[in-house]
């Protein structure tokens, strides 16, 4: 099944974006071709989503972007290998925090013949071959960008090969004399996720949201929505975006639990307090800095039921309730 002229499913079996099933593109198309005829001039040619990988800013994380890719006329390692890096090479299109882990100097061809001159064109394409689950990159210091952030690298590289080869366990790079070994334990260490925290604007009105890249195992952890609200709680500090309201502190905070659909976040007596002394404005930008971060940019609950000392909260100010679960607000955002 073709939607959009991209590669849905296959003999009933799903494909396509980010890959859910465990199909393996290539014998999946090998196997349908050869048990049909089919004349010599129909193209072997096809698109499909793919997840494609970058690097983060800071240089220490492999981040995502599903782009639709083209393989060429043929389905050998070679000839889809130089697409994916060709791919990896023109860079992230939606993502300007992200960068390719491809040097701009690489040509990512293969060395192929014109079929209407017969000349050879040489190109750089490093050597490769593939040996059972195992691909092989020859002359890896051709391509790979960045050599202070290796790890990341070889990272985007590993799940970009991933999402096509779905036998592929381990990919060996070798630069010079000198060989790396990555593997999924090993790449997943580096696999990054964005989430979203959200801080009051500099009129304590509206909520402007800040993007942050955490390692995807982290992203996980029970701990980890508690962290990000530490951040926070301690300013955002260097990200750029404006401050709480004076007074708000971190030991606040008693503790953050995830209880089905809702967090329940237990606060000590003075947070109400120091809500009390905010205008009405400025206390909804705190309280759903907190909420949209919880359910929209962490994306860990539907609602967030704040409590005092083990107890529900009751009114915030004059009008704020606290006592239900609350949901995020759309319309507070800029």
């Amino acid at each position: 099944m073709f939607i959009n002229s991209s590669a849905m499913s296959i003999q009933g079996l799903p494909c396509g974006l980010f890959l859910k099933s465990d199909l393996d593109i290539l014998s999946v198309y090998d196997a349908l071709k050869s048990a049909y005829t089919f004349e010599e001039n129909i193209s072997r040619a096809f698109t499909v989503d793919l997840p494609l990988y970058y690097i983060s800013d800071g240089g220490n994380m492999a981040l995502p972007e599903v782009r639709s890719v083209s393989f060429g006329d043929g389905t050998d390692t070679e000839r889809m290998a130089a697409d994916l890096i060709y791919q990896l090479y023109i860079g992230p299109e939606t993502d300007e925090h992200s960068r390719s882990p491809i040097k701009d100097s690489f040509s990512p061809q293969l060395t192929l013949e014109d079929e209407d001159t017969g000349e050879t064109i040489q190109t750089l394409f490093p050597a490769l071959s593939m040996e059972g689950e195992k691909l092989l990159f020859q002359n890896a210091g051709l391509f790979l960008n960045d050599p202070g952030h290796m790890d990341a690298s070889l990272a985007c590289l590993y799940y970009t090969f991933a999402s096509v080869f779905q036998n592929l366990r381990e990919i060996q790079f070798v630069f010079d004399e000198n060989a790396y070994l990555v593997t999924r334990e090993n790449a997943g260490q580096f696999l990054g996720c964005k989430v979203t925290v959200y801080f009051p604007d500099e009129d304590l009105i509206m909520l402007t949201e800040y993007t942050r890249v955490v390692s995807a195992g982290s992203a996980m952890r029970a701990e980890t929505p508690a962290e990000i609200l530490m951040e926070l709680f301690s300013s955002g500090a260097g990200s750029g975006y404006h401050i709480f309201p004076a007074g708000l502190k971190e030991d606040f905070l008693l503790s953050l639990k995830i209880a089905g659909e809702y967090a329940i976040l237990d606060f000590k007596a003075d947070f109400y307090r120091y809500l009390d002394c905010l205008t009405e404005s400025e206390q909804r930008s705190v309280v759903y800095s907190l909420i949209n971060t919880l359910c929209m940019g962490i994306g860990r609950a539907r609602a967030v039921q704040f409590c005092v000392d083990g107890e529900y909260a009751g009114i915030a100010g004059e009008n704020l309730n606290l006592f239900a679960p609350l949901l995020p607000d759309m319309g507070i955002m800029d």
